[in-house]
């Protein structure tokens, strides 16, 4: 009386080791993406760099609203032809 019953695979088997797989490539992505970090002197430079083209962006601006603020206003008439 001894029975051997078939051994079956439970349905989530397929989708829990597919899970796995998957979370396994994503660690390891993580890792090779962290151990790939610039160093932090071109951090700086890089920072430096930008600070230095926001400003001279910023400056340009200031001498345009300075520029727009000596000339006089110009009088604006809406669905007037001259």
């Amino acid at each position: 009386m001894n029975v051997r019953r078939k051994s079956r695979v439970h349905p989530m088997t397929a989708l829990v080791v597919w899970l796995g797989v998957s979370l396994v490539a994503c660690v390891l992505a993580l890792a090779h993406v962290v151990g790939k970090l610039p160093s932090d002197a071109l951090l700086d430079s890089s920072h430096l760099e930008g600070m230095k083209a926001g400003y001279s962006m910023c400056m340009g601006y200031q001498e345009e609203q300075e520029a727009q603020e000596t000339k006089p206003a110009q009088p604006v008439l809406l669905g007037v032809q001259l």
